[in-house]
């Protein structure tokens, strides 16, 4: 889920290659996840669910299926964010629009949903904090050389 998150915002999950597939069993186990539980590629939708894909340069990245519907929500919400400054940074998710969304795109909008959508969201807002970070260093440093 984490790294369709990361596809989703552009930025390639290098550091997350896959887990072999005797510790992914073992990982699935650990979190209450049926061995039938199977991972299915972002792009393949649900019976009458929308299409949605995650493709970069690392191609389609899989999802498992009890991810599935926070996944496209999470998605669904791209033009939901608060933004703050100059530069508008998005600083979180507008809460009281999740269950709009969510209806809209005939998701049962339930606690663990909302459970996965925080973890999401700080996943981006950590990507684009980290971003925001570099452009800044960037700047100070062609500052300092007089560019």
């Amino acid at each position: 889920m984490i790294g369709a998150c990361r596809a989703w915002i552009g930025r390639a999950p290098a550091d997350q290659a896959p887990l072999p597939p005797d510790e992914e069993a073992a990982l699935a186990a650990s979190l209450g996840i049926a061995p039938d539980d199977e991972p299915r590629p972002a792009g393949a939708a649900e019976p009458s669910d929308d299409d949605v894909s995650f493709l970069n340069d690392e191609g389609l990245f899989e999802v498992w299926p009890s991810h599935w519907s926070s996944l496209r929500l999470f998605t669904g919400c791209a033009t939901q964010w608060d933004h703050a400054g100059a530069d508008g940074d998005k600083t979180g998710l507008r809460y009281d629009r999740l269950e709009l969304v969510a209806r809209m795109m005939r998701i049962e909008f339930t606690p663990e949903i909302f459970d996965d959508i925080q973890v999401l969201e700080a996943e981006a807002l950590t990507i684009w904090a980290e971003e925001r970070a570099a452009r800044l260093a960037r700047i100070e440093d062609e500052m300092r050389r007089g560019k």
